[in-house]
């Protein structure tokens, strides 16, 4: 399939940008649309049909476009939070001295750092004990692993750790209704 060819081949060092993903996803959208609503495992046996998930050995290229596509659209709603958390870093550095606009800056960023970038450290970032790209797809889908250039998320990864040092490790918002479960 031509869409994996050229996601391939974007490829600079073994490490893909951010940019150059949502250029391909805008390239490739209605592909993406067309399969995902015409195709079905040719293989007789294969659970697809049922459960979205092709169990067969040798997987299609439609199906490693569905997936890639995907995981790859998924990965970018992190990316949109980018910005943001480059401001609340330099919000966060003025107001570090004081416990109470910490606790504050902690309560304002709860559902970013809990809900909507929590998974991005855990999935994408802890595979190794020294990560350094952010990790998207493991080899066993496509043969090789996909990995987006870490400078692509410096602002999200320093706000997700400095963030999760407060939040979970030293509960500075211990009232946080998530720190009750």
């Amino acid at each position: 399939m031509e869409a994996l060819r050229v996601f391939e081949d974007l490829k600079d060092n073994g490490v893909y940008s951010m940019e150059k993903i949502k250029d391909w996803l805008r390239a490739y959208v209605g592909d993406y649309y067309e399969v995902k609503s015409n195709w079905n495992c040719p293989v007789s046996g294969c659970n697809y049909r049922w459960t979205n998930q092709c169990s067969c050995k040798k997987k299609d290229d439609a199906y490693l476009f569905l997936s890639l596509f995907s995981a790859l659209r998924e990965f970018t709603k992190y990316h949109q939070k980018e910005s943001y958390a480059e401001l609340e870093l330099e919000a966060y550095k003025k107001i570090s001295y004081d416990k109470g606009l910490v606790k504050q800056w902690v309560r304002k960023n709860e559902k970013v750092g809990t809900i909507d970038c929590f998974e991005l450290l855990l999935y994408h970032y802890d595979y190794s004990l020294k990560p350094y790209h952010l990790l998207v797809m493991g080899r066993s889908l496509l043969g090789y692993e996909v990995f987006v250039d870490r400078k692509d998320f410096e602002n999200l990864i320093d706000f997700l750790n400095i963030f999760n040092e407060l939040f979970w490790v030293k509960k500075v918002y211990p009232e946080s209704e998530t720190l009750a479960y």
